[in-house]
């Protein structure tokens, strides 16, 4: 990926892996892992670069689901 990068200046390890979670070809750990960045900093980028958090319905269910099953009523 690297020789990709050298071969196009204009193209960042960064920016590929912005573009990967973008095409959801990557989650967002394994794009921030692969930027070579903390999963903050990489959401940072996201946020930059105005594209959104891939986050479904379905997610937020499935997290309120984690949440009953493990904080006491």
């Amino acid at each position: 990926m690297r020789q990709v990068c050298a071969l196009r200046p204009n193209l960042s390890v960064p920016s590929i892996a912005v573009a990967l979670y973008q095409r959801e070809i990557l989650s967002l750990g394994k794009a921030a892992d692969f930027a070579g960045l903390h999963r903050m900093a990489f959401q940072a980028a996201l946020y930059e670069q105005k594209v959104p958090i891939n986050y479904s319905v379905e997610d937020l269910e499935a997290d309120l689901n984690a949440l009953d099953r493990i904080l006491p009523s």
